[in-house]
């Protein structure tokens, strides 16, 4: 939700905030909780 009202209404840009976002958020709970998030589909579909 937090990446939609920031403006990122494009497909691509939305995946890209959301994975840094995560990337970001689980390296400082530490390597245990280490995620990368995928995108599984036609990314250039827009929404």
């Amino acid at each position: 939700m937090r990446g939609l009202i920031k403006n990122n209404t494009n497909l691509d840009r939305l995946f890209t905030y959301v994975k840094s976002y995560v990337e970001e958020k689980s390296y400082e709970m530490g390597a245990s909780y280490e995620q990368v998030p995928v995108y599984d589909g036609n990314i250039k579909m827009g929404i």
